[in-house]
């Protein structure tokens, strides 16, 4: 599958012979999935239908699917009274006044603001029906949301990608910074030890010493190992098999160690910088990543 984002945008509207039905679905990044729908009332009961509809073409984030349906302006309507709610309200309304004192009359006014009492008796409309025309208006919708995802999921491949070149481009200079470093201090504790010792050293000694710097600053394994998860990153960037964003956090992760571990052993202000730039990149890319599914 294409890489998707998990914010998008998609509608889908249609004329139909029960009315005018209008979809609305838009998204957010979240961990995993989670779908909102407001339908309806009179049609509530389909939430579990339509969620299938929606999970069966995405797999992360925060879904939010709305639908506005209205009815043809030429189909009758008959309003229908609740007489014997009404009857009681007037009841209720009556003793009130004689039991305890209350002024005031009820109107009719009054009792047609209470929606039970009055109430709409044109044709109902069954669920079957409702969702035999809902089903391919919400399914337009989601093509649409679903290419909303694609390209901005497309946009942000590219954008990673353009990172981890730059983070492969700033490993090789610190591989090959790294060895004129080593030299370098190896020098410098070769002096000191000369300084310490006077001018005659045991060479076994300027070993020894040598040994345990290189051990402290040798950060080929580190660099190797970072490299290697750079291929992996891109091999998964390629993969469409699985959704990208859920193979990413424990990479970034370990990326982001082994840039830490590079600074760390630097000794070499040059290479702390680069061990900056590489963490910085990697943050870049974990941020993208928050938002692909």
């Amino acid at each position: 599958m294409p890489v998707n984002s998990m914010t998008g945008y998609g509608s889908a509207e249609a004329t139909t012979a029960i009315g005018a039905i209008r979809v609305e679905v838009r998204s957010v990044n979240n961990r995993y999935l989670e779908v909102s729908c407001y339908l309806p009332r009179q049609v509530a009961s389909l939430e579990q239908k339509i969620k299938k509809l929606v999970s069966n073409s995405v797999a992360r984030g925060s879904v939010t699917l709305s639908v506005n349906f209205e009815r043809p302006e030429d189909n009758s309507v008959e309003l229908k009274l609740n007489r014997p709610l009404a009857a009681q309200y007037v009841k209720i309304a009556n003793e009130l006044k004689k039991n305890l004192g209350v002024s005031g009359d009820l109107t009719v006014s009054e009792l047609l603001h209470h929606p039970e009492i009055v109430s709409t008796a044109n044709n109902k409309i069954s669920e079957d029906v409702f969702f035999k025309h809902l089903k391919p208006v919400t399914e337009k919708a989601l093509v649409m949301f679903g290419e909303s995802r694609a390209k901005e999921g497309a946009f942000t491949l590219v954008e990673m990608k353009k990172i981890l070149k730059n983070i492969e481009k700033v490993l090789g200079i610190i591989e090959k910074t790294a060895p004129a470093r080593f030299k370098r201090q190896t020098a410098i504790l070769k002096e000191k030890i000369e300084a310490l010792a006077g001018k005659i050293v045991d060479p076994q000694r300027i070993a020894t010493e040598v040994a345990i710097l290189s051990d402290k600053l040798d950060i080929a394994e580190e660099c190797l190992r970072l490299r290697s998860h750079i291929v992996k990153m891109r091999d998964d960037m390629a993969d469409e098999s699985e959704p990208l964003g859920k193979k990413m956090g424990f990479l970034l992760q370990e990326m982001n160690r082994e840039a830490n571990t590079i600074g760390s052993k630097a000794n070499d202000a040059e290479i702390a910088h680069l061990a900056v730039s590489l963490k910085e990149d990697i943050e870049k890319i974990r941020e993208q990543s928050l938002n692909i599914e």
